[in-house]
């Protein structure tokens, strides 16, 4: 199964519409989308309108793919369950979003976590036959708790700010 995660507070019609038309990349598996109400209707996937946080965590484990907005939650999720994450990025450019901190996240995490990123539905269906030839890696450990050069810098600023 492949679980798609477009966000819970805007549609993501450019998402859903490029899983929908790669869903011939990958006959026979199930695609649940936990989608919100967008104006375009999908076809090749079961749409899930509400789902809630319980509901989430199991298609997340039951997910042999994830594919998301970059939403934190998400990426953070997959990454304590060790799954194989595509990210597709709100564009603020194009109104998905307010801004573009959802590119700014996945470049980082690319970088970071030797993430899975497509920017459009083109370098989605290469990513989508990459996980079909099992060449798609899952992304690199995420650690659960700040880093100690983060955590001397916050104790610094909250000393300076007392």
């Amino acid at each position: 199964m492949i679980f798609v995660t477009l966000g819970s507070q805007l549609p993501f019609d450019r998402l859903l519409r490029a899983v929908d038309n790669s869903a011939h990349l990958i006959p026979g598996t199930e695609i649940i989308v936990q989608t919100e109400r967008g104006n375009y209707h999908p076809v090749h996937v079961t749409p899930v309108p509400f789902i809630t946080p319980a509901l989430f965590r199991k298609y997340m484990q039951d997910a042999e793919l994830v594919i998301s907005h970059a939403g934190i939650g998400t990426i953070l999720a997959a990454g304590e369950m060790q799954k194989k994450l595509i990210l597709f990025p709100r564009f603020g450019s194009l109104n998905e979003t307010r801004n573009d901190h959802q590119i700014a996240t996945c470049k980082r995490m690319a970088e970071k976590y030797a993430l899975n990123v497509a920017y459009n539905e083109e370098e989605l269906a290469k990513l989508i036959n990459q996980y079909t030839a099992n060449e798609l890696l899952p992304m690199r450990f995420v650690p659960e708790y700040a880093g100690k050069s983060l955590i001397h810098s916050l104790e610094n600023y909250m000393a300076v700010k007392k």
